[in-house]
């Protein structure tokens, strides 16, 4: 049988709990030991407060007890404890224990992060729930240059995580660290967390991360592929109406690009007569606004068949979004690669994508894409990355 900490506090203290010596009591003098020396604060008096020497009278009437805590051992009892605890719960002992030597080690390892980084990474990884063996696993790996395979993360291609982290412990913390250095400098989800779990992976002000001089944008979990907002419904849903007419009314808030291609189908059974540069244009029109003129008018072709391709429509969007977006950065914004991480969806993955035809074809959970977005999903109109192997 496990016990967590509750249950043997609770089989422990039964009835009256005996009062703590060193504890003060409302009225009683505090009675401190210092090098050996016993000290008594004063309770009340003009001099209320103050430590004095406490008198050898009282020391041989034994008056007060006071257990000096550097005496405190560990117990057979003690261990009979520790071994009844769940396994949560003795790691988090273990872990408390070991504590002061794990900071030193971690500390030591993610040497050259910023400070208030690494403060943030040793919080977060003496919280979680590794044990203390796999911090130092972990630990013992990123300083042999063995934890991630930098190689497999600069490889086109989508591959389960363990091409990439090498070990589960490896995995386990970078999920853990994803959150350090976000917003600071316009740092991302996972960034700083890959620079502490790699020697050759690097921040830079160009891109989001340097590995080995070459320069890679991250997504994680599903990052939208654009760091500006998506047009609002007030400027495209106007274009529906009238291209559309009835067939552009809402029962949603949102309109995904697969329900917007079945809207456009409709009207071309409903109205056979209609041109398909009526159709061209109205495609010109909506992805303009959500890329660009070149964009819009490659997407705009497949509008002009009798029956539009839902699929197909999405790949198209999928591969000019990528290029439209990597496109948009130059200067200090730009970069040669772009990796997504995924370990909300399926069993974790990772991509590496350099043109809009690789990232078309990368699997993806799923993708959402919406041509009329909602008020608060200001990026809804652009690719969620979730990749899978």
């Amino acid at each position: 049988m496990q016990w967590s900490l509750e249950d043997i506090y609770n089989r422990q203290v039964r009835g009256n709990i005996p009062r703590r010596k060193h504890l003060r009591v409302l009225g009683e003098d505090v009675v401190e030991e210092q090098q050996g020396e016993l000290y008594k604060q004063l309770a009340g008096g003009p001099r209320k407060g103050q430590l004095i020497p406490m008198p050898e009278k009282e020391k041989g009437l034994k008056k007060h007890e006071v257990t000096d805590p550097k005496k405190i051992s560990i117990t057979d009892q003690d261990i009979e404890l520790f071994n009844v605890l769940d396994y949560r719960d003795q790691i988090k002992v273990k872990k408390y224990i070991e504590s002061k030597a794990l900071k030193e080690i971690i500390v030591d390892t993610f040497e050259g992060g910023r400070e208030d980084d690494v403060k943030q990474a040793v919080r977060l990884i003496m919280s979680s729930d590794l044990s203390a063996d796999q911090i130092g696993n972990v630990m013992q790996l990123v300083n042999q240059d063995k934890a991630v395979s930098v190689e497999a993360l600069q490889t086109v291609g989508t591959k389960p995580w363990n091409k990439v982290f090498l070990h589960e412990d490896v995995w386990d913390m970078f999920k853990d660290l994803i959150q350090v250095g976000v917003n600071k400098e316009q740092k991302g989800p996972g960034e700083v967390a890959l620079t502490f779990l790699s020697p050759r992976i690097k921040l830079s002000t160009k891109g989001d991360i340097d590995i080995d001089g070459s320069l890679y944008e991250l997504k994680l979990n599903g990052g939208r592929i654009s760091d500006v907002a998506a047009p609002a419904s007030k400027t495209i849903k106007p274009i529906l109406d009238r291209y559309l007419g009835e067939f552009s009314e809402l029962t949603q808030k949102t309109m995904k690009l697969e329900e917007f291609v079945r809207r456009v189908n409709l009207h071309k059974e409903a109205y056979p007569q209609t041109e398909a540069n009526h159709y061209i244009d109205l495609a010109k029109e909506v992805f303009t606004h959500m890329l660009d003129a070149p964009s819009a008018i490659e997407l705009s072709k497949l509008f002009a068949a009798n029956t539009v391709n839902p699929e197909e429509v999405m790949n198209a969007y999928k591969k000019l979004s990528f290029e439209w977006y990597k496109g948009s950065k130059s200067g200090e914004g730009a970069w040669d690669k772009l990796i997504g991480i995924n370990f909300k969806r399926g069993a974790g993955s990772v991509a590496t994508v350099e043109t809009g035809e690789q990232f078309a074809n990368v699997p993806i959970y799923a993708p959402q894409v919406n041509v009329i977005r909602s008020g608060s999903g200001t990026r809804e109109g652009y690719v969620d990355f979730y990749p899978i192997a």
